[in-house]
């Protein structure tokens, strides 16, 4: 981009100070709803939460990413809240096999499904 006149600079300051302000907003918003906010609010598991609707949702993707992060709650909480038995309470476990085929089956992410190889097309003769 450089080397068309963008200027690379500005850009990556708008982004960044765009991310800074979103997160910070989700931050004030979850405040709010809440009342109350507490260091076991920002453990390692609610990062690794984040990090896997992000790898499930595709790199680069953020309508992927929102997919993603309402899959992974409806998977942990609401799927994950139903099982009984001896299945009860691992909701956890549902959602780390899921993560695990979606990293395999679509290394893209859910938003950009993998897409079928088409035959090559063979020269017509005449």
């Amino acid at each position: 981009m450089r080397a068309t006149g963008h200027a690379i600079t500005a850009h990556l300051h708008t982004a960044h100070v765009m991310a800074g302000a979103i997160a910070g907003l989700a931050g004030a918003m979850w405040v709010h709803a809440h009342r109350y906010l507490s260091p076991a609010d920002l453990t390692t598991s609610t990062s690794a939460l984040a990090l896997i609707a992000v790898v499930i949702g595709g790199l680069g993707s953020p309508g992927g990413a929102v997919a993603a992060a309402i899959a992974v709650v409806a998977i942990r909480d609401g799927v994950g809240g139903h099982l009984t038995g001896a299945w009860a309470g691992h909701g956890t476990l549902l959602l780390g096999i899921v993560f695990l085929a979606c990293v395999y089956l679509l290394p893209n992410g859910i938003a950009t499904p993998r897409r079928r190889r088409r035959p090559a097309a063979t020269p017509s003769t005449r």
